[in-house]
């Protein structure tokens, strides 16, 4: 089964951005199907992204949405599913700005906060040694990669954009075990996320919110949970 022509554009317009907003892409569907003159109904959202998650998986790719705490609104992200995640993200770029990539990785999750200043992420790249990369290139990089969401930048600091914890979230755990947080409700990496007041484990916003309008406990400690979710 091939991709309908909505289908098609749809998939190019998220893959070119790398993540928008839902509703920015439910806007984007509709104004597509207008112009192909094809209906649009509330089911139409979801009916496109599943047939076209049903025809790229084989091409290990898949549309995800997800909950993106820095701008508190869900995520259409377009993510690669292959295994090698940080030789893939930028497999045409030369090899010192791929280390650069993952040295600015590695300064955002051991920051306490998951952000670091435009200035002091720039400034990684005099840190490395015969990495022939230089300070203006380094920010020309980062503005590229804040374009592609693999990162976020607010008040000139940089955190993890929604590609890169959606598309890394495995990579994070192997290689940053001690720096992050795996919900345990679906076992994927959390940041920002809510603590319980007795084990201090951390969850997904959406995780525990699901799991609290059936349960008043800590999934994890099973203790009553304390932690307001709407904050």
């Amino acid at each position: 089964m091939s991709l309908s022509a909505v289908q098609r554009i749809f998939l190019q317009a998220v893959a070119s951005n790398g993540a928008f907003k839902v509703a920015e892409s439910k806007d984007i569907l509709k104004d597509i199907c207008g112009r192909v003159d094809s209906a649009y109904t509330d089911e139409t959202y979801g009916e496109t992204v599943e047939a076209i998650n049903a025809k790229i998986r084989e091409f290990n790719q898949e549309l995800k949405t997800i909950m993106y705490p820095p701008e508190k609104a869900n995520f259409l992200v377009f993510i690669n599913l292959t295994t090698d995640a940080m030789n893939k993200v930028q497999f045409d770029k030369p090899k010192q700005e791929l280390d650069f990539f993952r040295d600015l990785l590695m300064a955002i999750i051991k920051s306490e906060e998951k952000y670091i200043g435009i200035l002091d992420a720039t400034n990684l790249v005099s840190t490395n040694k015969g990495k022939a990369l230089t300070k203006s290139r380094a920010q020309a990089i980062i503005e590229e990669w804040i374009e592609e969401k693999y990162f976020f930048e607010k008040d000139y600091q940089i955190t993890l954009g929604p590609r890169a914890i959606t598309e890394f979230s495995n990579y994070f755990q192997s290689e940053f075990a001690d720096e992050v947080n795996s919900c345990p409700l679906c076992k994927q990496v959390s940041f920002w996320g809510l603590t319980c007041t007795e084990c201090k484990e951390e969850f997904h916003r959406d995780c525990i919110t699901t799991y609290l309008k059936k349960k008043t406990d800590c999934p994890f400690c099973h203790a009553a949970w304390n932690t307001p979710v709407n904050q």
